[in-house]
């Protein structure tokens, strides 16, 4: 998942800036939301079943009667009810901390996480773990950080050998390794045919000078 978020993350590895917390809520599932609680850390919350539905209104929240609430009475109806059925759920959660409720969801056999911030994701002690970021040496920037794959194996593969190239860096190596001379790749980077982002024109000498 920190994966598919690769573009804002990146930005915030590279210290550009943190990107806002966005609201969140995927109403077909009752409540996957950003629930802000006490010291504004959010959890994800999901109680999509009806037995888990029911363990959250007695175990978690202690409100029995919203499980007898005809809004609510199933997940048809609570899809339809959502903003009131989140209002609720925010007005119980702002009364305790998130780690009272973190220990109340677990408790209750509710699948729940923490809302992390990317910064707050990139040190999570699981990724970096997992090698999920790893440092790489960039020939322009210097040491730089970089997403490691998600797919993992023994083998070599999934290692992150090489940062990101940029633009036109391996122009003129792929020229070369088709039959073009230095000095024909250096006139087509003269002429402009092709391009390198950091490349000098005439970094070659003309053969005739």
């Amino acid at each position: 998942m920190l994966n598919g978020c690769c573009l804002p993350a990146t930005r915030v590895k590279q210290l550009i800036f943190q990107p806002p917390r966005s609201p969140l809520s995927v109403k077909n599932l009752m409540k996957y939301s950003d629930s802000a609680s006490g010291n504004r850390a959010g959890r994800t919350i999901g109680a999509n079943t009806e037995k888990a539905w029911q363990a959250f209104c007695d175990s978690v929240v202690a409100q029995p009667t919203w499980a007898a609430d005809p809004r609510f009475v199933n997940n048809s109806e609570r899809v339809k009810n959502a903003d009131a059925l989140e209002t609720l759920i925010e007005g119980v959660f702002q009364t305790q901390p998130t780690a009272h409720w973190a220990s109340k969801l677990d408790a209750a056999g509710i699948p729940a996480g923490p809302v992390y911030a990317f910064d707050q994701a990139l040190s999570d002690p699981n990724v970096l773990a997992r090698d999920m970021v790893v440092e790489i040496d960039h020939p322009i920037m210097g040491k730089t950080k970089s997403f490691g794959s998600p797919v993992k194996s023994s083998g070599k593969f999934t290692k992150i050998r090489l940062p990101a190239p940029w633009l036109g860096q391996h122009t003129a190596d792929v020229l070369n390794s088709v039959g073009l001379n230095e000095f024909e790749i250096s006139a087509l980077f003269d002429q402009t045919v092709v391009y390198d982002h950091y490349r000098s024109r005439s970094q070659v000498p003309h053969p005739n000078t």
